[in-house]
């Protein structure tokens, strides 16, 4: 295995800044320095050592969180607001986020301990989907122009287009609309229905890959089984 998808399966940090640590000099293999991030690495006969201190791996683990509104996407408490560590009781293992989601979006939030796995589901080059139900206003805009969703929209850091969008329900002047999204820009779903006129009034995500939200209550946690697991790694071609 490459030392530094190892160091980021061990959840010691994603392997993006595991090749920093790699070329900072910080890590060793049995005694000696390493500074090449694709060094194969034998867990099971090779000690790999961080700053002296030996590198072990955890029993890895995916949860599935309904994130409420409010809660901050973060492990770090900010002033009085709700984290989401704190929605976690009972989880022993260090688990991160898998993305983000905004204090007021709502919905399905991946955690992990596994820093490679969490890369690949989240760099816009394996196209994972992200799907959303949101509600929007269409009052300014006489409605909701899904065609120019699909064929893509003119934001500030590049076009952004929806693999697939449908109005699921209408109310008025309000509708609801299930959009898939593959790159996971920052407040994306939100820039692309401002620019076209209907302004997002809320906002939830319901499915990553090929896992479901469905029924799980807000604020509640599961873990995925190993079954769930394997269809995340199948989509990133993950492989040990």
């Amino acid at each position: 295995m490459r030392l530094n998808r190892y160091i980021a399966t061990c959840g010691i940090t994603s392997r993006r800044k595991a090749d920093l640590l790699i070329r900072g000099g910080r890590i060793s293999v049995n005694g000696e320095v390493v500074y090449d991030p694709g060094r194969i690495v034998h867990p099971d006969r090779e000690k790999v050592l961080l700053d002296g201190k030996v590198i072990n791996s955890e029993r890895r683990i995916v949860l599935l969180l309904n994130k409420p509104k409010g809660v901050l996407t973060t492990l770090r408490r900010q002033g009085d607001r709700p984290i989401i560590t704190s929605l976690l009781k009972g989880v022993k293992e260090r688990v991160f986020p898998v993305g983000r989601l905004d204090l007021d979006t709502e919905g399905l939030l991946l955690l992990t301990n596994d820093g490679d796995l969490a890369y690949r589901l989240t760099h816009p080059k394996f196209q994972v989907e992200r799907a959303y139900e949101v509600w929007v206003d269409g009052s300014d805009s006489g409605g909701v122009n899904l065609k120019r969703i699909r064929e893509g929209v003119k934001l500030e850091d590049g076009i952004a287009r929806a693999k697939r969008a449908e109005i699921l329900k209408r109310k008025g002047n309000l509708f609801l609309i299930r959009i898939t999204l593959t790159e996971g820009r920052k407040r994306e779903v939100k820039r692309i229905f401002e620019k076209i006129g209907a302004p997002v009034v809320s906002l939830k995500r319901v499915k990553f890959g090929l896992i479901e939200l469905g029924e799980l209550p807000s604020g509640k946690f599961r873990k995925l089984n190993s079954n769930e697991i394997g269809k995340l790694e199948n989509i990133t071609n993950v492989t040990s």
